[in-house]
């Protein structure tokens, strides 16, 4: 399945909570496979996030804690490339989680994520 990386990482808290949902135990196996999928995909994205801070900012420190600033060209720069890089596909390979397969269990719709449920 291919998925944006942007999707990937709106969704990575969502993954976290749907995680500790009590599903079927076949339900739960398969989740747990996909996070394991996608968070190897989260890591990839977060050092090529790190790579352009380092490349386009200048790391700071204030009241103890780390942060990039940047010159507004630099910015600028940044943000594109950082749009480009959220913008990728990946392929995962999964099958999609039917809703059916689920349950009448209460789950939150925030948890539904969409490249995981199908109806």
């Amino acid at each position: 399945m291919k998925i944006k990386l942007d999707e990937i990482v709106k969704s990575a808290n969502s993954l976290k909570e749907l995680l500790k949902v009590k599903f079927p135990v076949k339900i739960s196996y398969r989740l747990t496979r996909i996070a394991d999928k996608v968070s190897k995909e989260l890591e990839t994205f977060y050092k090529s996030k790190q790579d352009l801070l380092e490349k386009y900012g200048k790391e700071e420190e204030k009241d103890g804690k780390q942060f990039y600033s940047f010159e507004a060209e630099q910015a600028k720069l940044f943000t594109k490339e950082l749009e480009d890089l959220l913008s990728l596909e990946v392929e995962i390979d999964f099958e999609l989680i039917k809703l059916s397969e689920v349950g009448e269990l209460d789950i939150e719709p925030a948890l539904l994520i969409s490249y995981i449920f199908t109806e």
